[in-house]
């Protein structure tokens, strides 16, 4: 996204994704169970974590050390694990990008077996 529109968005938005994430750990907490929530949840979060990157961090994430990663987590309102979870999610997306690039369809399908929640 261009860091014009970046600004406006995360400005605009902002505000929404905190009111968003505040509303749906009201609803864990009166329903543990609801997974339709955790995930919304899960995304909402992921999206604050991108918030608090900066653009070198974006376009680079292997510079992300542990300091950076504590500041994102604590930008974000969430835990530093959640912040390695989500870089190692993201790792395993462009591996995955890389080998369906090169056209073995077959090879990226068995690969997801692993990755895929329940089918460990």
């Amino acid at each position: 996204m261009p860091p014009d529109i970046r600004g406006d968005y995360i400005k605009d938005n902002s505000p929404l994704i905190d009111e968003g994430i505040s509303n749906l750990k009201k609803a864990l907490e009166l329903r543990p169970d609801y997974d339709d929530a955790m995930a919304y949840l899960n995304l909402l979060l992921r999206r604050k974590a991108d918030e608090a990157t900066t653009p070198a961090e974006r376009a680079d994430p292997s510079i992300l050390k542990a300091s950076r990663k504590r500041r994102i987590a604590a930008g974000a309102g969430v835990p530093v694990q959640a912040v390695n979870q989500l870089l190692n999610q993201f790792e395993q997306m462009q591996k995955m990008m890389k080998m369906m690039k090169g056209g073995n369809m077959a090879r990226v399908l068995r690969n997801m077996k692993g990755m895929l929640p329940g089918s460990r």
